[in-house]
């Protein structure tokens, strides 16, 4: 049984779990300190907003999709000890596979 999200985005955002990518350079693995921010982010989309996908936004999204989003973009929120991230539709820049 699939597990309810907590969490109803609004509007023109999206609910993300990100999944943490292991940055290698040269068969080096980088620690965190030293990945940049401003790199997009992997993430799964949970939950959409009432607004996205309908007729009036070019971006078309569904739950389950792995996308890439901008790595200064959205909220992040703790809810029962799992971190989530609330971004914007529009930040979202491709969808994986």
């Amino acid at each position: 049984m699939a597990k309810k999200n907590p969490i109803k985005p609004l509007g023109f955002r999206v609910l993300l779990k990100e999944h943490e990518v292991e940055s290698e350079q040269g068969g080096i693995l980088l620690p965190d300190e030293a990945k940049d921010s401003g790199d997009l982010l992997q993430a799964e989309v949970l939950a959409l907003g009432n607004a996205v996908g309908n007729e009036d936004e070019k971006i078309q999204l569904s739950v389950g999709d792995k996308v890439f989003i901008r790595g200064f973009s959205g909220d992040k929120v703790k809810l029962n000890g799992e971190e989530y991230l609330i971004a914007k539709s529009m930040d979202i820049v491709a969808v994986i596979g």
